[in-house]
């Protein structure tokens, strides 16, 4: 797997970052690396010994000095398995594991590796649909304390991608709420940028109105249900039960006041550069 691969975009990796990684693909010392690279010494310097720390990168003392060399493709293929919440499979989502209580029309998930797996693959599997939600600030709290940034990220862009219309119910404060959720300035700009620049219709339910810690997504004839402070979800796949779903969604929808999602998104980025 060649560094300037997409999917290394789950590890976190910066596109300086990676083109040091392809580099190193043969030992190095600092002063050589900065020999093939465009990068200021000291900035190669600080980038490399932070690869090390992160595992990308082994450090090995050839004489008096230390040269550095990415790592083989067997260990970068485990970390891109643990990030994605794989087993054995190479592909980026496998579909999630149900608990044996599960039938064809229900199924229910346990782990944080299994919702995960459970709401990609659920996104993944339609384009151009009108997806109704409901993400109350206990779960939407519960998910950024659980899940890295760019798993976030990820499931953010399948949905852009995917040309899905997300038609929501939020909290009055959801965004205050997700300013919390993120007080690095770094992973905030980078996880409000992703939330952006959707097909959105959104509103904010009254104060008090919605005080539990599961979210609800409903597409098409299938609904799910999460909860990741208990990491356990439900999955119905039911006509007449999700169509009923659907219609208590739109008496909720009813009760709230319509928001420009994609402005709230801009107005926070906004602000947050400016401090």
């Amino acid at each position: 797997m060649d560094w300037k691969n997409t999917k290394l975009h789950i590890l976190g990796l910066e596109k300086k970052e990676k083109e040091l990684l392809q580099l190193l693909k043969d030992p190095l010392s600092i002063q050589e690396l900065s020999l093939k690279s465009p990068v200021p010494r000291t900035t190669i310097a600080y980038m490399v010994n932070k690869l090390v720390k992160r595992g990308f990168v082994e450090k090995v003392k050839l004489g008096k000095r230390y040269k550095y060399y990415s790592i083989p493709q067997e260990r970068l293929r485990s970390f891109l398995e643990e990030a994605y919440g794989m087993e054995k499979s190479k592909d980026e989502y496998t579909s999630p594991q149900a608990s044996p209580v599960s039938s064809k029309r229900v199924s229910c998930y346990q782990g944080l590796k299994n919702i995960i797996r459970l709401q990609a693959h659920f996104l993944s599997s339609y384009k151009n649909e009108r997806v109704y939600a409901i993400q109350p600030n206990k779960s939407w709290l519960s998910l950024h304390s659980k899940v890295d940034e760019d798993r976030v990220i990820h499931v953010n862009n399948l949905i852009k991608n995917n040309n899905l219309i997300i038609d929501a119910v939020v909290e009055n404060d959801a965004y205050v709420n997700f300013k919390m959720a993120n007080q690095s300035k770094r992973k905030f700009l980078k996880l409000a940028k992703s939330f952006g620049d959707r097909m959105a219709d959104y509103v904010s339910s009254p104060k008090g109105f919605m005080t539990d810690q599961v979210e609800m997504w409903i597409i098409r004839d299938t609904a799910i249900f999460i909860d990741w402070r208990e990491e356990v979800a439900i999955k119905i796949n039911d006509t007449h039960m999700v169509h009923f779903l659907k219609d208590m969604f739109l008496l909720t929808k009813e009760q709230g006041r319509r928001i420009d999602h994609n402005f709230a998104i801009r107005e926070l980025l906004k602000e947050k550069r400016e401090k």
